[in-house]
């Protein structure tokens, strides 16, 4: 399918370009709504596996919780991370800080987006 650009008028190809967009946007919808059903399939695929190792094990949901229960009551639950300690400090509100771990806070990517650098934010050792 070739279509000569060159030989269509301006409305032609704007009229080209307003179906182009329809198009493009039908087809974005549906590969989400596909995404959407393939991730449904796959979590009941795994609902189903649990139910299936559930039924051979003899556990109830009820014993799944409870057993869960028990172990944060004796301490055995999941062990926290050790906190890091702030590695950089907001210049005009020194109560902000980052440890520069994870997502960058507001404060700093609204200095960074002016100019600032990292380095002036530095909390010396």
């Amino acid at each position: 399918m070739g279509i000569e650009l060159n030989n269509l008028s301006v409305d032609e190809l704007q009229e080209l370009s307003k179906r182009l967009a329809r198009e493009l946007k039908a087809k974005e919808i549906q590969k989400e709504k596909d995404s959407h059903k393939k991730e449904r399939e796959e979590r009941r695929e795994v609902m189903k596996k649990v139910r299936e190792l559930m039924s051979v094990h003899k556990l109830t949901v009820d014993e799944l919780q409870v057993s869960r229960a028990k172990r944060a009551a004796k301490g055995e639950g999941r062990k926290s991370a050790s906190k890091s300690p702030p590695k950089y400090r907001n210049p005009a509100d020194h109560t902000q800080t980052w440890t520069g771990k994870g997502r960058k806070p507001g404060w700093l990517l609204s200095a960074l987006e002016r100019g600032d650098s990292l380095d002036t934010m530095v909390i010396p050792s």
